[in-house]
């Protein structure tokens, strides 16, 4: 990897702005609203990366945990340091190593060339930090590519505070070159939302600055709150604040689905009313049911997410309703003190046997609904009976034919009566 030189922020300003001066103004629209830019080209080298990439929020708080830094290690005051940004290319290289076959197809990695050079402007700041590009630009300088030397910005004309240029650039469609768009882990929305919030909460200005819908942020804040609640028991290969240890062995990738699930199954339980404590038991049996799907020797077969949504099913909380129904009626106060909601000792246990049961239970009352359909289909059969020959009983018919699959008709019913009333004795 070619180090970076880093001017000094007032020198690549400086030479940014020097270079403005002779480009005519661009405008592009970002999700529907018209920006002004500058386009120019800058040594890689002398820009630095927007070290609070909405890609990068859980890694950049696990590295500062690991190595012990300040919090404020990656904030925009230190962004232009040295230390800071040699840190952080790793943690976005990373990112780009996750497409690595697209981006060595798309620009090669230094041994062999790619199919192209730059096709999309990278954005930039006056001061020089790449708010949009940042991915790129790590393998670019991570291979010292022919790219690395000199690459092509668009400079923001009239927005130069972050809190003005990070919002849009969330917005920016990823470059025409679709095999190497990266996808963002859902956790990652709420940690920049949280990393940029001042002293009060806005939750639809947070979903819009996320290029959200109001209603799937609230849900990936739901999530969020229930993954670090649990983080924060540090169970067997999980670690308080890694979000990255969310990733599901089976379930999927991130976790999206199996915290999706979760999240529903909790707003479906205060929907409904259930009291604190029957809410407290249901979580308890998730969260031994994720241990478990993490595990490396899990009991309960499948997916996480479609073993949660069995505890969250209709016909479960019937069950959970009715087993804690003395409780219930006298007035859900069995555990007065919050102290007490603490993990049970039977957790690891606990996901495998409630689901054990919930299996069980669905077996019975599919059984018991086998048992009605001979009957329900003897009435169908009934019915069609009637109505054929309310129908079809008129001159012209064929007689014999009608004779002769009747006579079958009748002998498959002696059969059956003769095995019902076997059944009976």
């Amino acid at each position: 990897m070619a180090e970076p030189i880093l001017l000094v922020p007032k020198e690549i300003r400086k030479e940014i702005e020097t270079k403005m001066k002779g480009q005519d103004l661009i405008t592009r629209k970002i999700a529907g609203t018209a920006y002004r830019f500058k386009r120019i080209s800058m040594k890689l080298e002398n820009l630095f990366y927007y070290t609070k990439n909405v890609r990068t929020g859980s890694t950049r708080k696990e590295y500062i945990k690991d190595n012990n830094l300040p919090e404020d290690f990656f904030s925009r005051e230190k962004m232009t340091n040295r230390d800071t940004q040699v840190a952080y290319h790793p943690l976005i290289f990373a990112e780009a190593i996750k497409r690595e076959a697209q981006f060595k197809a798309q620009f090669g990695d230094g041994d062999t060339p790619g199919n192209s050079s730059q096709t999309e402007e990278i954005f930039i700041s006056k001061d020089g930090i790449i708010y949009n590009g940042n991915t790129r630009s790590a393998w670019w300088r991570e291979y010292e590519t022919e790219q690395y030397h000199s690459v092509n910005c668009l400079v923001f004309e009239d927005l130069e505070r972050e809190d003005e240029i990070y919002p849009v650039v969330n917005k920016i469609d990823p470059p025409k070159d679709e095999e190497i768009k990266q996808d963002i882990r859902w956790y990652e929305y709420i940690i920049q939302a949280i990393d940029q919030r001042g002293n009060s909460v806005d939750e639809e200005k947070e979903a819009r600055e996320a290029n959200l819908e109001i209603e799937e942020y609230q849900k990936y804040m739901r999530m969020y709150l229930l993954a670090k609640e649990f983080l924060a028991e540090e169970f067997e290969g999980y670690e308080s604040e890694k979000f990255s240890t969310l990733n599901s062995k089976r379930g999927g990738g991130d976790g999206n689905f199996l915290w999706g699930a979760f999240a529903d199954g909790m707003a479906k339980l205060e929907k409904e009313g259930l009291p604190e404590f029957i809410r407290y038991e249901i979580k308890m049996d998730v969260w031994s049911t994720i241990k478990d799907m993490n595990s490396e020797s899990p009991k309960i077969p499948g997916q996480a997410y479609k073993a949660i949504n069995k505890i969250f099913s209709d016909s479960q909380l019937n069950r959970y309703k009715k087993m804690f129904k003395d409780k219930i009626d006298n007035s859900g106060t069995l555990i007065d003190d919050e102290e007490e909601y603490t993990v049970p000792n039977d957790i690891d246990d606990r996901g495998r046997k409630r689901i054990e049961e919930i299996e069980e239970q669905n077996a019975i009352d599919r059984d018991k609904t086998n048992q009605n359909a001979f009957g329900e289909g003897i009435k169908q059969l009934t019915k069609k009976l009637r109505t054929l020959s309310a129908n079809n009983l008129r001159s012209g018919y064929n007689r014999d034919l009608a004779l002769e699959e009747f006579s079958e008709l009748e002998n498959e019913v002696v059969k059956v009566r003769k095995l019902l009333d076997k059944s009976k004795k």
